[in-house]
This record gives C-alpha cells, sequence and structure tokens, in this order.
C-alpha cells in the first residue's frame, strides 16, 4: 500500500531534477498531507528537504525554503537530515540578506574599456 506514495515521491523528484520545479511543488503539496508523521523510511522527512530545495533553489524563494527546512529541524532526530535541513536554511538566510540585483542602482558611469593600440 505504501507504493503509491513512494512513486509519487520518485515523481517529485523527477520534475525537480528536470528544472519543472512549479510541477515538482504542486505535486509535492499534493502528497504531502498523504504521508503519515514519522514514518520509518523518513519518507515525510525527505518529502519536506525536497520542498525546501524547490523553493530554495529552483523557485529563488529563500523564505519558503527556510520555513521547509524549519519542520524538518522540528520534526527530525536523525543527524542527516538535520545537517542538511540547517545547511539550506543558512542558505535561505544568507540568500534573503542579498540585495537582488534587480533591485541595486545602475552604476551611474558605465565602465569603460580602454582601445588597444597597435604599435606601429
Amino acid at each position: 500500500m505504501g507504493e503509491p506514495v513512494e512513486t509519487a515521491y520518485i515523481a517529485v523528484e523527477r520534475a525537480y531534477g528536470e528544472g519543472q520545479f512549479s510541477a515538482a511543488l504542486e505535486q509535492a503539496t499534493v502528497l504531502l498531507p498523504q504521508l503519515e508523521a514519522g514514518r520509518p523510511d523518513l519518507l515525510d522527512l525527505r518529502l519536506q528537504l525536497l520542498i525546501g530545495h524547490i523553493h530554495c533553489y529552483g523557485l529563488q524563494q529563500p523564505a519558503a525554503a527556510a520555513a521547509a527546512y524549519r519542520l524538518v529541524l522540528e520534526q527530525s532526530s536523525d543527524a542527516a537530515y538535520q545537517a542538511l535541513a540547517r545547511q539550506g536554511l543558512e542558505l535561505c538566510q544568507s540568500a534573503a540578506s542579498e540585495p537582488a540585483v534587480s533591485a541595486q542602482e545602475p552604476d551611474p558611469q558605465p565602465a569603460v574599456q580602454p582601445e588597444l593600440q597597435e604599435e606601429e
């Protein structure tokens, strides 16, 4: 009976790996309530980490990613999952503190390339 959720999880991973981040998030959102918390195979935590990765790396949404990573930290006692969640959370916090390139003021004087002069 656990096979359909495992297959669904693999589909989420595949969509993420193929760069289909919106589809991966949609599939993950549908799958998450179907997973029992505290599963022995940790599939619920793996999915929560993957949701964090989708938001962080795929959709560039550090606040949403941080929330997913915090859930893993709260729900997991597994050292590897804790480390992955902390790493993701640190990345999200640094990404959120960096100003967006488009928000920066343009340089008033563009860099000028010196002309190369040919020697005679």
